[in-house]
């Protein structure tokens, strides 16, 4: 199973790392096993740090799993908090895992050689005690009863009135108390830059002279993945419903119910995304226990569209007060632009698209053999089947019919095709770069390897489907290359991402992440390898099957029969098995294990497609 624990400069995160500020830090994921995709970002820090800036500062390097960046130098100290995923968050399947995810501190100690607290801190720095640990040093080093010339003053910073001299608080006080000015002289204002002494107000030539003409202007960088919160304050009503609401494609990561006074017996809160017509659960029953006083968190990986967040208070309490804590990233939208800064910077990012594969806008006739996903902007005097759709809409293929995707308003974005698919038009050189609509003319920008695409078109074929760029072609998230095709316009090779497969018996398992589905007037083939092996290590089975099918109009066909290339298996494993199987118009894999046995098997698929 994949893990995204990591370590800082080496050293286990369980409890945090200290680290000196100014320092180069470095972030390495600690088992690369099972990792497909692996991101890392700052989602809370302390009042003196930004997020957006320690994000903006981090490089990451997708081939050696590092992340490296430079401790933000806060001589009173400072907390970073961290959260590694991997494979966003999902299993082979598409099922979020809870342990796909894991937080934690980065911290430079401060006055006493103590941690500071963060934002949403919660075990990073203890992993037993959590920030109460945090709290209570600080809250045991209070003593009232101290006098001022038992408190230690930390000397480093005095050259003005204080000096070295001045070792504690009493000293310090005597310094200031007997230090006075000459009679008529005040204190004037004033700062330096490179030790040059300046006025004290800056003027637009003493700057150009300070800089000497060099660029004054300030800068701002976006951060692609921005940490939000929503709040609702809860007391024995029915029902509560933000004001407020989530915007579009929020991913939320984790909901939180703080009980500050203990509800009536009987009473049972529910908290979720109401749209309307359906609602999304984030806390309910086993996760809360509103009777005592306590802090309720629930990881959750849920992207959501624009609504509310409500809660049911059930029971008719007659006491009871809360507060619920629904924090989420939200992603670029198309108000936001997609630049070279932000995909320069080394940060896996998460783009809202209308579409994976658009090929061409100057088309006015549909294509005769189109692939699936195939988008095109319909141009002016469109024909066919196109006749109907308005003129500037985009349209794809769902293998059945063309599916009206809508008009592009300003700041829509979408990916080019591949260059193996040649796409023509505003398009053609650009295939798989980002398409940014201005309103008037598209703007191109290249991808960077991690880099996280979300289709978002309502009607799209793979409406919500997640693809990452890695390596240099866009992949969907369980590892199928669905818009990366070979150098020929119509020919393909596709690999699947190995499937991890668990069977107890000997029914027939199909392993549903592998099942394809050709394309009309297709031959394709099929070569599969599976490895399984029984869970106390006595026996190991190797398969390696290949198959050929062509599609016309209709259900595909084998060709022939499947072919052995080779397998191998000891004794037990005989009758372990791998085949195919043609299910309406899919191809399935098919595994086959041993009674009352239980077996790990890791199945993996290539294949090859050739379209008329």
């Amino acid at each position: 199973m994949p893990s995204p624990i990591c370590k800082v400069n080496g050293v286990s995160t369980v409890d945090g790392v200290d680290v000196a500020g100014g320092s180069t830090v470095t972030i390495a994921l600690s088992n690369a096993a099972g990792v497909m995709l692996w991101t890392v970002a700052c989602v809370g820090c302390d009042e003196e740090n930004s997020v957006g800036a320690v994000n903006d500062a981090v490089t990451l390097d997708s081939v050696a799993l590092t992340a490296t960046f430079v401790m933000p130098n806060v001589a009173s100290g400072g907390t970073l908090l961290f959260e590694s995923v991997v494979n966003a968050g999902k299993d082979v399947n598409g099922t979020p895992q809870d342990s796909y995810r894991t937080r934690f501190g980065v911290f430079q100690l401060g006055v006493f050689g103590l941690r500071v607290g963060a934002l949403n801190e919660t075990t990073e720095g203890s992993a037993e005690f959590g920030w109460t640990k945090t709290i209570n040093t600080a809250i045991r080093l209070y003593d009232t009863s101290r006098s001022a010339t038992s408190i230690v003053a930390t000397v480093s910073g005095f050259g003005g009135s204080l000096s070295v001299s001045d070792t504690t608080v009493q000293h310090a006080l005597d310094t200031l108390d007997d230090h006075g000015h000459a009679a008529g002289v005040g204190l004037a204002p004033s700062f330096k830059v490179d030790s040059v002494a300046t006025s004290a107000n800056v003027t637009a030539a003493n700057l150009n002279t300070l800089t000497g003409g060099g660029e004054t202007t300030l800068h701002s960088h976006s951060v692609a993945v921005v940490v939000s919160d929503l709040r609702l304050a809860l007391g024995t009503s029915a029902r509560y419903d933000s004001v407020a609401t989530l915007p579009e494609g929020a991913l939320i990561y984790d909901a939180t119910l703080v009980v500050a006074t203990p509800y009536s017996a009987g009473t049972s809160i529910l908290a979720f995304v109401d749209s309307g017509l359906s609602q999304t659960l984030l806390l309910a029953g086993g996760d809360i226990d509103p009777k005592v006083v306590g802090v309720y968190t629930k990881s959750l990986h849920l992207q959501v569209t624009a609504n509310k967040v409500s809660v049911q208070v059930r029971g008719a309490p007659a006491t009871g007060a809360a507060h619920l804590l629904v924090r989420y990233t939200t992603m670029p939208t198309r108000e936001d632009s997609v630049t070279a800064t932000d995909i320069d910077r080394g940060l896996p990012m998460a783009v809202l698209v209308k579409t994976v594969s658009i090929i061409n806008d100057s088309l006015a006739t549909p294509p005769t053999n189109p692939q699936p996903l195939d988008c095109y902007r319909v141009p002016t005097s469109p024909q066919g089947a196109w006749s109907a759709i308005t003129v500037g809409n985009l349209v794809s293929w769902d293998e059945q019919i063309w599916q009206d995707l809508g008009a592009l308003s300003a700041k829509d974005r979408v990916v080019v095709a591949p260059s193996g698919r040649t796409p023509a038009g505003s398009f053609a050189a650009q295939g798989g770069k980002y398409g940014t609509w201005s309103g008037s003319v598209w703007a191109f920008v290249s991808p960077a390897n991690s880099d996280v695409a979300v289709v978002i078109a309502a009607n799209a074929p793979d409406s919500g489907t997640l693809y990452v760029y890695c390596p240099d072609a866009w992949w969907t998230q369980n590892g199928l290359s669905r818009v990366t095709v070979g150098n020929a316009t119509k020919s393909a090779v596709v690999a699947f991402a190995p499937v991890e497969v668990q069977t107890t018996d000997a029914t027939v398992t199909t392993v549903t992440a592998l099942t394809t589905t050709p394309s009309i007037n297709s031959h394709i083939v099929f070569d599969v390898l599976a490895q399984a092996i029984k869970s106390d290590g006595s026996v190991a089975v190797t398969l390696r099957r290949s198959a050929s099918f062509r599609r016309g109009s209709s259900a595909p066909v084998l060709i022939g029969s499947a072919i052995d290339n080779g397998s191998t298996s000891d004794s037990g494993g005989a009758t372990w098995n791998l085949a195919f199987n043609i299910n309406t118009n899919a191809i399935e894999t098919q595994i086959t294990g041993q009674a009352a046995t239980s077996i790990s098997w890791t199945v993996a698929l290539t294949v090859s497609r050739r379209t008329i």
